[in-house]
């Protein structure tokens, strides 16, 4: 009797499962690291305005109390006063606080210059320097930073 052909029976593509884990913990990773990194740099520019523009801090906290609480107008006009009153007050605080604060800054700059090479003052110096920029600048007449 001749041999009848039989087709071979078809295997199924082998799974490359240890690929696929690792293909699907490198993009978590990835969009965890977007994400983080997104989220760091809202939050921080959001500091960094409230700090810069301690102005706009009356019309931002009136308007989260706003709406948890749902003011009416009188309240919100009333409530506007009161916030108002207060931050210029603290304004005042900060105000009054900020050579004490400079000086500290100050000191520890010198101390700290004093151990470094001539390299590694400069740097140094350039370092203070951006984080006084970026944090405590030179206020003018209005109390306003400089714009940027």
């Amino acid at each position: 009797m001749a041999e009848t052909s039989r087709p071979l029976p078809v295997q199924p593509p082998r799974r490359r499962w240890l690929r696929t884990v690792l293909f699907g913990g490198v993009m978590l990773l990835c969009g965890a690291l977007m994400g983080s990194g997104l989220t760091l740099r809202v939050l921080w520019g959001g500091l960094l305005t409230q700090v810069r523009h301690p102005e706009k801090m009356t019309e931002r906290i009136v308007n989260r109390i706003d709406r948890r609480l749902d003011l009416n107008e009188e309240q919100a006009r009333r409530v506007t006063r009161i916030v108002d009153q207060h931050m210029k007050a603290l304004r005042d605080i900060r105000t009054g606080a900020m050579p004490r604060v400079q000086e500290q800054i100050a000191a520890m700059q010198r101390e700290i210059r004093a151990l470094l090479d001539p390299d590694q003052a400069r740097q140094w110096d350039e370092d203070v320097e951006k984080f006084k920029r970026r944090w405590f600048w030179s206020r003018e007449p209005a109390g306003r930073p400089p714009d940027r």
